[in-house]
């Protein structure tokens, strides 16, 4: 029994995990010049006021929502300019949409200026109705 239900559930987080296929996302990261984001965040938005009220007080440029929801992406303070977030690609699964990202760190290589920045991205994907989570690949 215990072994039919431990399949069951393995299969099951399997189907909702397969059936990838990569979406097209658009960087909209510019619409936020100048913000600060002093938390790490991963979260979406269906509608313009919902991202306004999320980053009140600063206003972001406008965005064109139609058909799209924009998903925010930050790591918090970081203490350096050489601190980065890449998209590494969006793909819809049967349950979810998953983005990938990848924080870029300085290298002892290539130093950057010690600064406080707040590495962020914002992008938008078309909706589709499914829950949407981020996935941080080789987070320091």
């Amino acid at each position: 029994m215990v072994a039919l239900l431990a399949a069951g559930t393995a299969y099951r987080a399997a189907w909702q995990h397969g059936g990838d296929r990569a979406v097209g996302w658009s960087d909209e990261s510019a619409a936020l010049a100048g913000v600060e984001l002093h938390r790490p965040v991963a979260t979406s938005f269906g509608r313009q006021a919902d991202l306004a009220r999320y980053l009140a007080p600063a206003v972001p440029r406008q965005l064109g929502f139609g058909g799209r929801q924009a998903v925010l992406i930050a790591t918090g303070a970081r203490s350096s300019a050489g601190y980065s977030i890449e998209v590494l690609g969006v793909r819809e699964e049967r349950s979810r949409v998953v983005v990938s990202v990848r924080e870029r760190t300085p290298s002892s290589s290539q130093p950057a200026p010690a600064t406080l920045t707040f590495p962020y991205r914002l992008i938008t994907v078309a909706v589709t109705g499914k829950h949407i989570e981020v996935e941080w690949r080789g987070r320091p």
